[in-house]
């Protein structure tokens, strides 16, 4: 009687950080998952989730197009002021963040001030970090900011562009948990900043050593 070998079964758990982000595309058609906060010198101002190619009802601006699926997270304001959408994070291992971002800056300057304060004139740029949570949500302090994603200012003189993916590996932060900010400030005119398509996902190092063991363990089902 030929006995069957034993068989070395690998079980591939993703741990919870691995879940990644709380509504990551906003499909939801709210901003469950996320948070919020505002600063408005007059009139009203916020973060939120849009059906693409829908009229915002602060502005009246038009919301671009989703990145993917049908909605999107955007800022819509009425009068200058700080806005920012948040979510805490923890960082797995040999991660890769992406999200495509879009903006359309109408006052067709940047000034930046190296502070997320309405006031005092002017101040007109966006950033999108991720930050101690401690730390202040309009923080520009490098002791706060664990990594500086994208900053929309004089560096970059585009005042408007299509949707642009971004990706940033996170390896030197796992274990951390963190604050996601996406944060804008406008005292010069309305500054639009759209993000969609969240992912907190394995490097492609990560994934080989998987598909790696998941192989081995293939290899071993044998009698």
């Amino acid at each position: 009687m030929n006995r069957a070998a034993p068989i070395a079964i690998v079980c591939l758990f993703a741990p919870a950080s691995m879940a990644g982000i709380a509504n990551p595309g906003f499909e939801t058609g709210d901003l469950s998952g996320w948070s919020t906060f505002e600063a408005n010198t007059v009139g009203d101002g916020v973060f939120r989730a849009a059906q693409g190619g829908s009229l915002l009802p602060l502005s009246g601006a038009t919301a671009p197009l989703a990145s993917d699926g049908d909605t999107l997270a955007i800022s819509d304001m009425a009068a200058a002021g700080l806005r920012v959408l948040y979510q805490d994070i923890t960082i797995p291992e040999n991660a890769t963040l992406s999200f495509d971002l879009w903006w359309n800056n109408a006052a067709g300057f940047w000034v930046n001030p190296d502070n997320m304060f309405p006031n005092p004139f002017p101040n007109q740029h966006a950033r999108i970090d991720l930050i101690a949570l401690d730390a202040p949500l309009n923080t520009t302090s490098p002791d706060d900011i664990a990594l500086s994603l994208v900053t929309l200012d004089e560096d970059d003189p585009t005042q408007s562009g299509g949707w642009r993916g971004q990706q940033f590996d996170l390896a030197a932060l796992a274990g951390q948990t963190l604050r996601l900010r996406i944060a804008e400030v406008d005292n010069q005119g309305p500054l639009y900043v759209a993000v969609d398509n969240f992912a907190l996902i394995p490097t492609p190092a990560s994934m080989a050593l998987v598909l790696l063991a998941m192989g081995s363990a293939s290899r071993r089902r044998r009698c």
